[in-house]
């Protein structure tokens, strides 16, 4: 058996093999917008569009085989899928889509204004710029959502009164707050003691409430 912890660790498909490209289908699109029909470019969004849910069930169904038949399992595996998902669609998908939509739209309109090559030159050349700007944008932009999904998504606690100490575990609290509020029966205005709103409330405040209430009990 061999021992090496490099070769006996597992090879996730959608991130450390080729299949890792296809997330970046739609900025080699948006790249070719000039060059080719704006169908095209809308096929290398659904492609990229794939990858990233295909990788997001790939993860939820990890979390599921880690988690075994244990409580929290539907939390657990919601998390997984849910950040998975959010973060590859955002850095994979639309940031990166649009700023490479943006620098051949610039590239396009300063060709034309500051040269006088021919269109179909000035559209090779855009098209270029597109493709060479693509493996500078990858890390600042996964390195920003990163950022932007540990200061909201994966973070902190909602503000207001809070519930016992231990509730909170980001993505986790949010993902069991949403599966049991939204699967509570007949129920009546929260008796959570940090709950001080009016009894008349909108039924979706009192089913979070009780959610959140069953959970600080769990």
């Amino acid at each position: 058996m061999d021992s090496n912890p490099e070769h006996s660790k597992e090879v996730d498909i959608y991130r450390d093999t080729w299949v890792r490209f296809l997330g970046y289908a739609n900025e080699v699109g948006e790249a070719f917008r000039a060059l080719v029909p704006v169908g095209m470019v809308w096929a290398s969004y659904g492609v990229a569009t794939m990858y990233v849910t295909a990788d997001a069930v790939d993860k939820g169904k990890k979390a599921a085989m880690e988690h075994g038949d244990g409580p929290g399992k539907t939390a657990r595996v919601a998390v997984a899928v849910v950040d998975t998902f959010v973060w590859q669609a955002l850095a994979s998908v639309a940031i990166p889509g649009f700023t490479i939509n943006r620098v051949c739209a610039a590239s396009l309109y300063m060709l034309g204004r500051t040269t006088r090559w021919p269109l179909p030159v000035r559209k090779w050349t855009t098209t270029a710029i597109g493709l060479s700007t693509i493996p500078f944008i990858i890390k600042p932009i996964d390195r920003s959502v990163d950022f932007l999904l540990d200061s909201s998504l994966r973070s902190g606690r909602p503000p207001g009164p809070q519930p016992p100490e231990g509730v909170w575990r980001g993505w986790e609290w949010k993902a069991r707050l949403l599966v049991k509020s939204l699967n509570l029966g007949p129920w009546k205005h929260s008796a959570a003691p940090w709950d001080r709103g009016d009894p008349t409330q909108p039924l979706l405040s009192d089913r979070v409430a009780s959610g959140l209430w069953d959970i600080a009990i769990s």
